[in-house]
């Protein structure tokens, strides 16, 4: 009798628990992004132009060069790709999850949404306040009156594929 009672009460608490976890993860992801939209808006106002900006081209996703807007955002000066942070600020203060403090190791540090995916960012380098379709068409289009557009695709994506359908209203977003 008394096993039967315990197992109901598992039963009945597992669906929170699992639920709560949940719920933790999605607040982590949006503070991440907000974190990282405004690390960007931060190194802007400091430097004049955003990471990794050589000219007044259109809006700039940093797809191929999250790594080193994370690295930059933290403070290292890679002087390289136009990333550079000569003063070495930290305007993102992230904890490197395996603790590891060489220089190496830092570099190589990949900032991770709570699914394993790394945020999309994407910058307004020619200054219009208007970001072109951040994350796609089903994402509501794009974002007015924001310097920096930051975005996970939530719990759904899967690492490697992510599903980029916003139509499972999962995507997390920085402008929402």
């Amino acid at each position: 009798m008394v096993i039967t009672i315990i197992a109901l009460l598992a039963g009945l608490l597992l669906p929170v628990i699992i639920g709560a976890i949940k719920k933790a993860e999605i607040t982590k992801a949006k503070n991440e992004v907000m974190a990282i939209a405004t690390a960007v808006e931060q190194y802007q106002v400091e430097y004049g132009r955003y990471p990794g900006q050589s000219s007044s081209s259109p809006d700039h996703p940093y797809s191929g060069n999250y790594q080193n807007l994370i690295n930059t955002l933290r403070g290292n000066d890679l002087k390289s790709g136009g990333y550079t942070n000569p003063r070495g600020m930290v305007f993102l203060s992230v904890e490197d999850p395996s603790n590891k403090t060489t220089v190496a190791s830092a570099l190589n540090f990949v900032m991770t949404d709570p699914w394993g995916n790394r945020y999309e960012v994407i910058a307004d380098w020619n200054y219009d306040n208007n970001i072109d379709q951040p994350a796609n068409k089903a994402d509501g289009g794009n974002v007015f009156g924001r310097g920096v557009a930051v975005w996970s695709y939530g719990p759904n994506a899967k690492t490697g594929s992510l599903k980029q359908d916003a139509n499972d209203n999962t995507h997390i977003r920085s402008w929402k």
